[in-house]
């Protein structure tokens, strides 16, 4: 049985199918994986804490925040956990974002 030779007549053409080809083989390649999914990135994370007395929740911030600005901190605290400054009692657990810290 005699086999059949393939000729390349544009090189150009040739080269940009491969490329295509190979970046089409890539991409599905990561949807495939799951490597291209930024969902492990989004995840928050938690610390929960036992308010004492004589705490508050500047005190609290400047305490476990202590690169981030005090304000943001008692904003996420105050809406993750419904209280305010002055529901906030001693005995009461309230969780801080962890990737805030």
């Amino acid at each position: 049985m005699k086999r059949k030779k393939y000729r390349i007549k544009n090189k150009f053409r040739f080269i940009s199918s491969l490329t295509l080809c190979m970046l089409m083989l890539a991409f599905s390649g990561n949807a495939f994986l799951g490597t291209d999914s930024a969902a492990g990135r989004d995840a928050q994370r938690y610390i929960s804490i036992l308010v004492e007395e004589g705490d508050t929740l500047w005190g609290i911030a400047k305490s476990y925040g202590k690169n981030v600005d005090c304000r943001r901190l008692i904003y996420e605290i105050e809406k993750l956990n419904g209280v305010s400054a002055e529901t906030l009692r001693a005995g009461q657990y309230i969780t801080i974002p962890f990737d805030v810290l």
